[in-house]
């Protein structure tokens, strides 16, 4: 079965069966009893027929007290005591607003007063504020120039390093060229003295192998 959307009339049926039953009503009774409805939709709805209800029953008091007075008219000097009443009443909030105007007159001057004297005082704080911040800023200036100087000399010994490094660097790698051409001579020259040294004991060899020959083996002399 699909729930019906829940209308006013729902609602205030609700409202009034609560009401009757001794018990306030809230969204969670008139839910349970309707069955249906948002949160929001049904506070929105009884906020609504709470209002009209108070509304129904002040029109209905009235009505009622016009009956009564219908029914049981005023004497004349009563009625005119009730409206000398009703005319002091009506000037009772002239004489509230009068006397809220001088009141307020007041508090506003001695609000100036105090507000003057304590912009006099933050007047003083911030003047003295303004003194040491001045203060501040030139020896921050001060320091800084100093520092400025050290960082340029610093720079300029940064640079200079940097020279002697680039200078001691193109020296190294010079002396590591020069070095692995010397190596590398070193090598050469090593290789033609053992090949030397080959050379000359292959010639020993031969000598001796010479030396062991009978003459007769020997070659003849050229004529």
């Amino acid at each position: 079965m699909t729930r019906s959307s829940l209308t006013y009339d729902m609602v205030k049926e609700a409202i009034l069966e609560i009401q009757k039953a001794g018990d306030k009503p809230s969204v969670r009774r008139i839910r349970d009893i309707t069955n249906t409805g948002s949160h929001k939709t049904i506070s929105e709805l009884l906020d609504q027929v709470m209002e009209n209800l108070r509304l129904e029953a002040e029109e209905a008091e009235r009505a009622k007290a016009d009956d009564l007075l219908d029914q049981y008219p005023v004497p004349d000097n009563l009625s005119k005591l009730l409206s000398g009443l009703s005319a002091k009443l009506q000037e009772i909030p002239l004489l509230y607003a009068e006397s809220a105007a001088a009141a307020r007159a007041d508090i506003i001057r001695e609000d100036d007063r105090r507000r003057t004297a304590t912009m006099a005082d933050h007047q003083k704080a911030l003047d003295a504020m303004e003194a040491d911040f001045r203060q501040q800023a030139s020896e921050l200036l001060e320091a800084n120039a100093n520092k400025g100087a050290q960082i340029a000399d610093l720079t300029e010994q940064i640079q200079s390093l940097s020279e002697d490094l680039t200078t001691a660097k193109y020296r190294t790698d010079l002396a590591e060229t020069k070095l692995s051409e010397t190596e590398e001579r070193i090598r050469q020259l090593t290789t033609a003295l053992t090949e030397q040294d080959e050379t000359r004991k292959t010639l020993n060899r031969l000598l001796e192998l010479n030396k062991n020959l009978p003459p007769s083996t020997l070659p003849a002399a050229a004529e």
